[in-house]
């Protein structure tokens, strides 16, 4: 029995911390399997390396869409395949030299290691009993494999074998609906095979946001032969045909079967019990915040203990490991908090932190919006105009414009002016970007009485449209005037209803309690949050004075807000304004250009009121605004 200072289980994420720090110490490194781990040989690296010619080939047979007319003549697969090994397996071999041939102060032990005791193990292939004051088990996972295709007789390939086939099959086979069955289905598709997908569950990559993964289960529809909600009962050879009998009845046949069903701990096969290691109902090892495992003197990471299966968080916890070995008087502490993934299929999506479900299920206040890709350029070219028009009007910053694009997309061409407080809680993010604050953060009656305003914004953006120089001056300093002081006010009572709990999250009230009373810290803070909010409401009332329309709010009953457009114009802006809301209603954002040429003409008849607007300056609410505003006093004179 030989004694160790640090053994380390699995040549993956394991294997890269042990750098130059810990020469000092002996190790023994033991892998049972290709060295380097699964992101080298069977995962991220390989698979990308065969996402990336998928792409090319599908851009070519979907470019006469964009008018360029292209074929793909022939997939050479055993070219793409050999290409990808023919630089993976050098680094494994590299890797496995390093270890085992220039790092004196690290033993290689090639063979499947188990517990026989506490810190203590037996590694089969060398036959040898090995112990050590610390251990780490970074053991990765292996693919799932189901019951019914395990115990058929039928030949089948997992993500660790497929990618080595001998030649494309004219009709491939794949069972699971995950990001793994996504990436497989898109390469393989790409390289003009027949797909068929069968899924447990319904929609894909239900671990997605709910939004996203049942939009990416319609586009795999129209690509693939996709059957959701199905489980096969029987899995069986028909002449060279895989078929699967499932359990409504249908069957699918094809060349070849790919089992993606998902990937599982490696921990059920180290005997863990021996040596007093526990693990959670789904085989993860169960470890502390410091990746240590109950058992005193032994670390986990990765896949085999980690509830994310990805290479850059297997990366991160052995940081932490490398750097609680060094230092155990002074561990560090695994971040989970926001990790970022990608699925590398067609479209390739990314995500980072909770899913809309998450939130759901943790009874969180959450706002949501959602932008069509396709409307990214029609967002940008309309917010440009009315990020001018604002900017000047009220100095608020062109990306606080932008910020609020989305909210002025949502809620002005709505059909219906009432918006209902769920409603203004999901849209109202951009809304309130402008005033620098965070509808989680803020009371409903607040986050609804900024959303309240958000249907007469249609106006204001089409008034951005139409130019800075059209509308009634006298419009913008009225309403402008009366959305600061009522801002003020609502600013004033957005703090007033936060009890100290709530108002102890917010970061600027944090930074006010560093050097004040509680009491002065929100008294500061409401004055921060008033004068905001007079910025805000500010610059929104005097964009709606340019189209001459304001908004009368008021609650109803059931908790929904009643927010119609009142004319307040001559009977042009009126006419103009009905017309606009009538379009909006009926065709949403994207007529709203047409619609403002037709406002701008409306508007340009009453440029002749100038006289009586003049007059109207002087009244004390218009002066103070006035005075401010330069563009407004210049038209005014």
């Amino acid at each position: 029995m030989r004694h160790h200072d640090l053994i380390v289980i699995g040549s993956g994420s394991g294997n890269s911390f042990l750098d130059a720090r810990f020469e000092h110490l002996d190790v023994a490194l033991v892998e049972h399997g290709t060295f380097g781990g699964t992101c080298l040989n069977v995962g991220c690296i390989p698979t990308k390396m065969f996402v990336h010619p998928a792409d090319l080939a599908r851009a070519v047979r979907r470019a006469g869409h964009l008018g360029v007319d292209a074929t793909v003549d022939k997939v050479r697969w055993t070219d793409i395949r050999d290409r990808v090994f023919g630089r993976i397996d050098p680094i494994s071999a590299a890797g496995r030299h390093y270890r085992a041939e220039r790092c004196r102060n690290i033993t290689l032990y090639e063979g499947h290691a188990r517990f026989t005791g506490p810190r203590e193990l037996h590694v089969d292939g060398p036959d040898v009993r090995l112990t050590a004051d610390r251990i780490v088990i970074a053991a990765g996972s292996r693919p799932t494999v189901p019951a019914a295709v395990a115990e058929s007789g039928v030949p089948f390939h997992t993500s660790d074998t497929v990618m080595r086939i001998e030649s494309l099959p004219e009709r491939l086979v794949v069972l699971g609906s995950g990001y793994i069955a996504a990436e497989f289905a898109h390469v393989f598709s790409a390289f003009g095979c027949a797909v068929s997908v069968v899924g447990r569950s319904s929609p894909m990559l239900r671990g997605q946001d709910e939004t996203v993964s049942e939009r990416f289960t319609a586009l795999a529809r129209d690509r693939w032969d996709v059957h959701l909600g199905a489980e096969p009962v029987r899995v069986r050879r028909d002449g060279d045909e895989v078929v699967l009998d499932l359990a409504d009845g249908t069957v699918v046949r094809g060349d070849l079967l790919l089992v993606a069903t998902g990937r599982r701990p490696n921990g059920d096969r180290l005997d863990l019990p021996a040596a007093g290691i526990p693990t959670h109902p789904d085989g993860r090892i169960v470890v502390d915040e410091h990746q240590r495992t109950p058992a005193d003197g032994v670390f986990a990471l990765g896949d085999v203990s980690s509830p994310f299966q990805l290479k850059h968080v297997a990366n991160h916890e052995s940081r932490v490991v490398a750097h609680n070995l060094l230092h155990p008087d002074a561990p560090q502490t695994t971040d989970h908090r926001f990790v970022p993934a990608a699925v590398f299929t067609g479209p390739q999506i990314a995500a980072v932190g909770r899913t809309e479900q998450d939130c759901r299920a943790d009874g969180l206040d959450y706002a949501v919006h959602v932008q069509a890709y396709g409307d990214v350029g029609k967002k940008i070219e309309q917010a440009l105009p009315f990020t001018a028009t604002l900017h000047r009007a009220q100095g608020v910053t062109p990306q606080g414009v932008q910020d609020i694009a989305s909210g002025i997309e949502n809620f002005g061409a709505r059909e219906s002016a009432n918006v209902s407080p769920e409603y203004a809680k999901k849209t109202s993010v951009g809304l309130t970007a402008l005033g620098g604050l965070t509808p989680t953060n803020l009371a409903d009656k607040a986050v609804t009485t900024v959303a309240g305003m958000a249907p007469a914004l249609a106006g204001t953006a089409v008034a951005s449209l139409a130019g800075p120089e059209v509308g009634v001056p006298v419009g913008a300093a009225l309403f402008g005037a009366q959305g600061e002081a009522g801002g003020r006010n609502a600013g004033k009572e957005q703090v007033a209803s936060l009890s100290d709990q709530q108002l102890a999250q917010i970061p600027a009230y944090q930074n006010y309690l560093k050097s004040m009373s509680p009491t002065d810290a929100r008294a500061k803070f409401s004055d921060d949050v008033a004068n905001r909010q007079a910025l805000v409401q500010g610059a929104f009332g005097a964009g709606l004075g340019l189209v001459g329309v304001r908004p009368a709010v008021s609650r109803r009953g059931d908790g929904s807000v009643d927010c119609p457009l009142v004319c307040v114009g001559g009977g042009g802006a009126a006419a103009a304004s009905s017309r606009v809301r009538r379009q909006a209603a009926q065709a949403g954002h994207r007529r709203l250009r047409r619609a403002a040429r037709q406002l701008a003409a409306s508007l340009r008849q009453l440029h002749g009121h100038r006289g009586r607007a003049s007059r109207l300056v002087g009244a004390p609410a218009v002066k103070p605004i006035v005075a401010r505003h330069q563009p407004l006093r210049r038209q005014l004179a």
